[in-house]
């Protein structure tokens, strides 16, 4: 027959694969004997029965059997893969697995054999198997089960240290390297957000003063002031070195220093020669500054006898104070020569006696008879002038030969023997007797030796341990504790090697498994399984009971077995190999399980005109935050992806995609805080994972909180403000703070507030009023005060000072005497007595400036009127302190006491007197504290018993201090800062003096140690997560932790479990195949699909089960 085009098309692919020349036929259908013979030759599986009509289309190459299911009739002469089989009397393969199986895939396994799961050269492998067992798959279509890997998960960010700030002085920025442990970047995209490379930072440890230069001096002749500008480059001069420069000091100019004169004085002699004077000064004050080869004269010589007299000195005391002696005087005439004054010159030297400066001598002392305590010393008494004690009669009473005292030159302390410690573990104290010889400890010079000293003795001191605790987990490996504590308090008190604290456990008691329920038979009608989960409580099978529960079990279900017949369909397969079947089988897979025999139910064919690309679901996206990709499977439904060659290109495999799902924050470490004294802010990194911040749904994290430093606190004070007072003593003040607006941030006391100055800007001279003249008869001088308005003249040294005297009556021709009246005479009834006058020179020059001749100052005189008594003045009381007799003298104004009327006034009388009334005190007693302030008390006696005055008694208490005895004052022990996890116990420790340093002997307890609290530790549970399946049986989780960070803190409660199973049925649906063919081709028939439920009974899929099998009508025939 001719060659059809379908032969010819047959002809030239059939030749091409077996590369012979092949002549095809145009037949009805191929014969079998030419399929064996091509198959054969290609070494594929026949394609299915009844593809006669598509045979010559067929594309033996590459080719797999057709999709499921495909019973192979014995007719077409081929045995399934694997063989073994023989055929039946029904035309089937017995027991033949079904053919067209797809091989089932499992998951990737981690990227195995790569040095720190990070980088190339691994190997992924995954589980490919034939759910129809062997044979019921084609090799030729297995997918690899290994490929190539790249490993990611243990890829970190690798950060070198940070470089040092930018700024020395100020805010700057730190930088690092950060690289992924391997090769390529996008390695580490699992290992959270790439950690910043550079961050801000403050640094002052090279800050400097900036100084600019000295304005000119303030004054350009004399002493002045020049000022700067200081600054430090930081913002704070705190961070400056201290102290700050000087920003004002004292200079001294002398360009424009002239000299200054004052107006020529009289002659400074009315009687000789002399000189007139001015003031010469420079007009800085400093006559060094101005220059002296052009000084002024400051005075001219010049003489005058206008004011010649003698002048006659006061007599002098008698040459001897005790005793006879001589007096003088001088007599000069002011010029210096005899002949300018006039007449002779008085005497100047006569005979005296006096007794005024006699006086007891006591010889010295003699020792103390006792060198440590009260004793006795004695001396000798005599008048000093030799001649007897009655010329010591004014001098008061004799003073004493003896006298008690008191020595303590010999006095040393006495010490005892040290006692024992007064404990025999941990601290204690040693004491001994220290006395002084002569009872009172203050005669003892030297500073009085210790009675106690601090000891810590560890002659008895233990370890005591409490009980162990029990293993900390009762299922696997846990830590069994105990309490060690030293007897003395402190652990080095104990010599013994310290008892542990801790040890290892391993408990498996409380080991069980955890079994899951067993899952519905996975199939309803024939041979199936049932499994559940088995897990042991420790996550270890070895420390379970053995041997464990099975997992796994058998079932078969007849119940719904039945035979399925459909209606004959077109080809099951348009693209490739297929077969036009009916649905017959019985449910469960065995026959048996069906009544009556089994229909025919398919045929073979093959089709490529509706081949099309197929895709599978988008799996979930690689990257659970920021990018990642998401893949499918693409397959072409022949199982060859040459049949959909020719159509597009292939849909793709996989594409971009994005997730936030699993984004968080990652924060940086906390910066400084940007104040070193006072309020400031610290700051860190705060980044989403994916690198985009809309991407994390959390609340985002703080990037930045305040903080509080005082680490370089120190005080800061501004320029002193002027002096307020412009001339002398004055008082400046400056502001002082603390940066951080608390003084107790700073160090100890701050700088002074106000100091004291002196200024003598404003100084100036102040003159009053003239005085008059010294003389109204010759010439003298006038005088007026003349002062600095300073605190001393120097401080006007600077301004001239004004003359403060001048001469005055230059033009007088000579002094007469002034004669005042008569007084009244002395004497009374017919008496003779005497009266007097005033008699004087005005002369300044005393009575040699009047006439030689000098009017009589006392006259005899009568008296006139009746005799009376006249009385002294009483003489002082001759006891200063008590009763004693004074003493006047009484007589009579007449010539005997006859003369006078009345009683005599007594001439003596007793008198009382205090003024030498003296207190005695005693020794001062011992402070009455021996830590601290306390008060000393002494005895008080009044030298005669009661007469003193009290206003002027000396002091019997004063205010002592002590420190000898000072021991520290130490509270109890308070609870920890902390009820779960590490905290803080404090106490009080104090020295009762107020000053730690009164305490120093011993070294300071600590008030502060660190403590762990147990006493509320409970485990902290998160609410549980959603379940991971939306359908069926699922994981949940939820966080687990002990609030002190240590899971064995908790130990005491079981911990309760972070995960759990869970089943959810919220995304349950029924699921549906497309329906077949309807089994008719002409008339009525039914047509049927799959409908399963996705959970794990089919009671999790809301509503109705949709129906499996439907009536239909076919008109395809």
């Amino acid at each position: 027959l001719p060659i059809s085009s379908l032969a010819s098309d047959f002809d030239g692919k059939l030749s091409l694969v077996l590369g012979m020349a092949v002549v095809a036929k145009a037949v009805s259908g191929p014969s079998v004997s030419v399929r064996d013979e091509a198959f054969a030759t290609c070494e594929l599986p026949p394609p299915v029965a009844n593809s006669a009509l598509n045979w010559t289309e067929s594309h033996c190459l590459g080719k797999t059997w057709s999709d499921l299911p495909c019973p192979v009739p014995c007719d077409v002469g081929f045995l399934p893969e694997g063989s073994g089989h023989k055929c039946g009397v029904d035309g089937l393969w017995q027991d033949s697995p079904r053919c067209a199986s797809i091989w089932s895939v499992g998951e990737w396994s981690d990227c195995q054999g790569v040095a720190d799961d990070c980088g190339p050269g691994g190997m992924q492998y995954r589980e490919v198997t034939c759910p129809q067992g062997a044979g019921g798959c084609h090799s030729m279509s297995k997918p690899t089960q290994e490929q190539s890997c790249r490993a990611t998960t243990g890829c970190n960010w690798v950060s070198s240290s940070w470089s040092s700030c930018s700024s020395v002085c100020g805010a700057g920025q730190k930088l690092r390297s950060v690289a992924c442990s391997s090769s390529m970047e996008e390695d580490c995209a699992g290992a959270g957000a790439r950690p910043e490379t550079s961050e801000s930072c403050t640094d002052f440890s090279d800050c400097h003063w900036e100084i600019d230069a000295w304005t000119p001096c303030s004054s350009t002749c004399g002493t002045g002031t020049q000022t700067r500008n200081v600054t430090c480059q930081a913002w704070t001069a705190s961070h400056c070195p201290s102290p700050a420069p000087e920003l004002v000091q004292l200079c001294f100019n002398t360009s424009g220093c002239t000299w200054q004169t004052s107006s020529w004085s009289e002659c400074s002699n009315i009687c000789g020669d002399g000189v007139a004077l001015r003031d010469v000064w420079c007009a800085s004050g400093n006559d060094a500054d101005c220059d002296a080869s052009q000084r002024p004269s400051s005075s001219n010589p010049c003489r005058s006898t206008s004011g010649c007299a003698w002048v006659k000195g006061s007599w002098s005391g008698c040459s001897t104070g005790c005793g006879h002696g001589t007096k003088s005087r001088s007599v000069t005439c002011p010029s210096g020569e005899a002949a300018d004054c006039p007449g002779v010159a008085p005497a100047t030297v006569e005979e005296c006696h006096d007794t005024s400066a006699c006086e007891w001598s006591p010889q010295p002392w003699g020792p103390c008879d006792n060198s440590c305590g009260d004793g006795t010393r004695s001396r000798s008494i005599t008048c000093s002038s030799g001649e007897g004690d009655a010329d010591c009669a004014q001098a008061g009473l004799r003073p004493a030969e003896a006298e008690t005292c008191r020595s303590t030159v010999g006095c040393a302390w006495l010490l005892g023997n040290w006692s024992d410690c007064s404990v025999d573990c941990g601290a204690g104290i040693r004491s001994r007797t220290v006395t002084c010889p002569s009872g009172d400890r203050a005669d003892c010079s030297e500073d009085e030796p210790a009675s106690t000293m601090a000891c810590r003795s560890s002659l008895t001191c233990s370890w005591s341990t409490s009980a162990w605790s029990q293993c900390s987990n009762d299922c696997g490996d846990g830590e069994m504790v105990r309490t060690v504590l030293c007897s003395g308090g402190m652990d080095s008190d104990c010599t013994e090697e310290m008892p542990a604290a801790s040890k290892p456990c391993q408990e498996t008691a409380g080991c069980g498994w955890t079994l899951g329920t067993w899952s519905a038979c996975n199939a309803s009608c024939g041979a199936g399984f049932q499994s559940r989960s088995a897990a042991c409580d420790s996550g270890n099978v070895n420390d379970c009971p053995t041997p464990g529960p099975a997992v796994l079990q058998h079932c078969y279900e007849t119940s719904g077995c039945d035979w399925v017949i459909g209606a004959w369909s077109d080809c099951s397969s348009s693209c490739g190999s297929g077969s036009r079947e009916r649905s017959v089988a019985c449910a469960s897979g065995r026959d048996a399980d069906c009544p009556g025999d089994r229909p025919i139910s398919s045929e073979a064919c093959y089709d490529t005109t509706a081949c099309a690309w197929q895709t599978g679901a988008w799996g979930t996206c690689t990257a659970s935050c920021g990018e990642g990709l998401r893949a499918r499977r693409v397959w072409c439904p022949s199982g060859t992806d040459a049949d959909c060659a020719g159509l597009d290109d292939a849909p793709l495999k996989t594409v971009p995609c994005y997730s936030t799902s699993s984004c968080v924050w990652h924060t940086g470490s906390w910066s400084e805080c940007s104040s070193d004294c006072g309020d400031g802010l610290q700051s860190r990194s705060v980044t989403c994972s994916s690198g985009r911040a809309p991407d994390c749904k959390d609340t985002q994290p703080e990037s930045s909180k305040p903080c509080f430093s005082t680490s370089l606190c120190s005080w800061q004070t501004s320029p002193w403000s002027p002096c307020n007072a412009s001339c002398g003593s004055g008082w400046q003040v400056r502001e002082v703070e603390c940066p951080s607006g608390r003084a107790q941030d700073c160090p100890g006391v701050g700088p002074a507030t106000g100091q004291s100055c002196h200024s003598l800007d404003g100084c100036h001279w102040i003159t009053g009023e003239w005085g008059e003249c010294s003389s109204s008869c010759e010439p003298g001088t006038r005088v007026r005060a003349v002062i600095c308005s300073g605190d001393s003249e120097s401080d006007c040294a600077q301004v001239a000072r004004p003359a403060d005297r001048k001469i005055c009556n230059s033009q007088a021709s000579g002094c007469t005497w002034h004669v005042g009246d008569w007084d009244n005479c002395t004497a009374k009834c017919g008496g003779i007595g005497t009266r007097a006058r005033t008699v004087q020179c005005p002369s300044q020059h005393g009575d040699a400036g009047c006439p030689a001749e000098k009017p009589s100052a006392v006259e005899a005189c009568v008296g006139y009127g009746a005799c009376s008594w006249q009385t002294s003045a009483w003489s002082a009381c001759d006891a200063t302190c008590g009763t004693g007799e004074r003493i006047r003298q009484v007589s009579c104004t007449g010539a005997t006491e006859a003369e006078c009327t009345g009683s005599k006034p007594a001439a003596q009388e007793e008198c009382y007197d205090t003024s030498g009334c003296m207190w005695w005190t005693g020794q001062w007693s011992s402070c009455d504290t021996t830590c601290g302030t306390g008060v000393q008390t002494r005895s008080l006696v009044c030298g005669d018993g009661e007469n003193c005055d009290m206003s002027t008694a000396p002091p019997s208490t004063r205010e002592c201090f002590s420190n000898k005895f000072c021991t520290w004052a130490i509270g109890k022990w308070g609870d920890c800062s902390s009820e779960c996890g590490a905290g803080v116990q404090e106490r009080s420790v104090q020295c009762p003096s107020g000053s730690d340093s009164d305490c120093g002997a011993v070294p300071r307890p600590m008030d502060r140690k660190e403590c762990h609290g147990l006493s509320n530790c409970n485990w902290k549970v998160s609410s549980w997560s959603a379940c991971s399946q939306t359908c069926g049986q699922g994981t949940q989780h939820r966080s687990v932790v002990c609030p002190s960070g240590r899971d064995e803190d908790c130990g005491e409660q079981i911990r309760p479990g972070s995960t759990q199973k869970c089943t959810e049925n919220i995304g349950c649906s029924w699921r549906s195949s497309e329906w077949s063919k309807c089994s008719s081709a002409c008339g009525n028939g039914n047509r049927s699909r799959v409908v399963s439920c996705p959970g794990t009974v089919p009671e999790d899929c809301a509503g109705s089960k949709p129906t499996e099998i439907e009536p239909c009508v076919g008109s395809d025939g």
